[in-house]
């Protein structure tokens, strides 16, 4: 390949060899937890306030973490 000058033919046989585990990994995670996401959204029903906090913590984490990475050093 042209900026690591690897073997284009060794780089195809590891995709190629990597690629069937790296579907049947994210397949397997996302059936497995579809009844847990289905179970998180029926508890708000129970708890309306929980997404807002949740949210609002995903917010000030990325707008800390975005300040932290962008400040000069």
């Amino acid at each position: 390949m042209a900026l690591s000058r690897y073997d284009f033919k060794k780089f195809g046989f590891y995709n190629a060899l990597a690629s069937p585990f790296f579907v049947l990994v994210i397949m397997l995670s996302a059936y497995s937890s579809g009844d847990t996401i289905k179970a998180l959204f029926e508890s708000f029903k129970e708890y309306p306030w929980v997404p807002f906090v949740v949210l609002a913590f995903i917010i000030a984490t990325l707008w800390y973490g975005m300040g932290y990475l962008t400040k000069r050093r």
